[in-house]
């Protein structure tokens, strides 16, 4: 009798977050920065974004447009391809886009 033949490899899950290649146009740091190259990597969670070790709760929006805050410290906004930062570290923004 001949062998079974063997079951498609499983599909990857997707990863549980949307990543963004951020691109600075400003930046103005009041002490060591929260980001230092030209280009940085955004990742958003259902619940959360982090930028390096940074991670701010995400408090409305979606994958096109989101406002993250933590209170007293820091802010990012993401729309329409651009991006802003403030907070008590600096200010900064630039353009991003989704990578696929």
């Amino acid at each position: 009798m001949p062998e079974p033949p063997l079951p498609p490899p499983p599909v990857p899950s997707p990863e549980p977050f949307t990543r963004y290649t951020a691109t600075v146009t400003f930046v103005h740091w009041y002490g060591a920065p929260v980001f230092a190259t030209p280009q940085f990597e955004i990742r958003k969670y259902a619940d959360h974004v982090q930028i390096g070790t940074l991670t701010l709760p995400v408090v409305v929006g979606d994958d096109a447009a989101f406002v993250a805050v933590a209170r007293g410290t820091a802010s990012l906004e993401v729309y329409t391809g651009r991006w802003t930062f403030t907070g008590i570290a600096g200010i900064a923004d630039g353009t991003l886009v989704q990578d696929r």
